[in-house]
């Protein structure tokens, strides 16, 4: 079954996504859905990821871009502008304006990576595996509790890492630790769909969603949600949804069947 909504889909910005957005919203809208958002990945001054992230200068175009979707689609689909964001306490005045000032509806806290002063980009991955996991938990929560996110974008990522027992026993703990976070601020947590749809990832690496991170959710009462994470219009016609009715099925977990946002802000 697909999701009613899904708020996690990209753009070509990004670098790693194909298709045009009218393409994005005529493939939400033509597969049932009643509610899309657009988050493509952060777009931040003096940082320069490519084929991970738009440069800066194309904000206003996703901007203007998603804004003429939105009235395009109004009375048929409800369209949201959004950003998937890595959080650092340095950022938190230029999310605070995207949400206060330049019209995004909702913000989703994506931890791929953090930043030096100057800009440059280290991915959690990049570090030892104990490290890795420790720091990608540590400022997941920092982020959480910042109060700009709608909810956590793949928070069981740091599966990515693990390697050895030592590392195991470090996701557990980190899993924890997150899973109790999003209780306390009643942030849902994200089942994402992205990484199945790509068999080599799901048979070479460690995948998520990863099982032992949901049921350490379910068990402490965790809220869920889907996210498509769609980085081409026709991942909304050919993600496994099988599998996260399957997925979700066996856990027990029951994800959030209605639209977090509502149309009009």
């Amino acid at each position: 079954m697909k999701p009613a909504f899904n708020l996690h889909s990209h753009t070509k910005r990004c670098g790693h996504a194909y298709g045009e957005d009218e393409e994005y919203a005529e493939a939400a809208y033509s597969s049932g859905l009643s509610s899309m958002g657009f988050s493509d990945h952060a777009m931040i001054k003096g940082v320069s990821d490519p084929g991970m992230r738009g440069e800066y200068g194309e904000l206003e175009g996703y901007i203007s871009s998603v804004t003429g979707l939105k009235e395009k689609y109004r009375g048929k689909m409800d369209v949201f502008l959004g950003m998937e964001c890595e959080y650092m306490p340095g950022l938190y005045g230029y999310y605070r304006d995207l949400l206060d000032r330049r019209g995004f509806d909702y913000l989703i806290l994506g931890q791929h990576c953090f930043f030096d002063k100057d800009g440059n980009t280290t991915f959690y991955w990049q570090l030892g595996e104990i490290e890795a996991i420790r720091r990608y938990a540590e400022d997941l929560i920092k982020g959480m509790e910042s109060g700009l996110f709608l909810y956590v974008a793949h928070p069981d990522l740091m599966a990515i890492s693990l390697r050895t027992p030592g590392g195991l026993q470090a996701f557990m703990e980190a899993s924890v630790r997150i899973a109790e976070a999003a209780v306390a601020l009643d942030m849902p947590l994200e089942i994402n769909m992205g990484r199945s749809r790509n068999p080599y990832r799901r048979t070479k690496y460690p995948e998520y969603p990863d099982r032992r991170f949901w049921e350490i959710a379910k068990r402490k009462g965790a809220k869920c949600l889907l996210g498509i994470d769609a980085h081409s219009p026709g991942d909304y016609f050919s993600s496994p949804f099988r599998y996260f009715d399957d997925f979700v099925g066996e856990l027990g977990l029951t994800p959030i069947g209605t639209c977090p946002l509502k149309a009009g802000k």
